[in-house]
């Protein structure tokens, strides 16, 4: 596996919801979640990444699409999205 595979283990991450946007986490683990609809048929497929909660010390799996992550501009200052 390379690198490449897992580029968001060890980014930043805050989750979009207002109530929990103050925690900050890092991510740990990544993969793709088979979804099914409501007669049961799967084949759609998620990303999800496996977060852990700082100084809360919960993991969870979230879709990416939850969360907002963390980086830094070409002036060097952090930005989440």
């Amino acid at each position: 596996m390379s690198s490449k595979e897992h580029h968001t283990i060890g980014r930043l991450v805050k989750h979009k919801n207002l109530a929990k946007s103050s925690l900050t986490g890092i991510v740990i683990g990544e993969r793709l979640k088979e979804t099914y609809d409501e007669n049961g048929i799967g084949g759609c497929f998620v990303p999800q990444v496996h977060v852990e909660w700082i100084g809360e010390g919960k993991q969870l799996w979230y879709n990416r699409k939850v969360l907002k992550w963390c980086y830094e501009d070409k002036s060097g200052d952090i930005k989440w999205t």
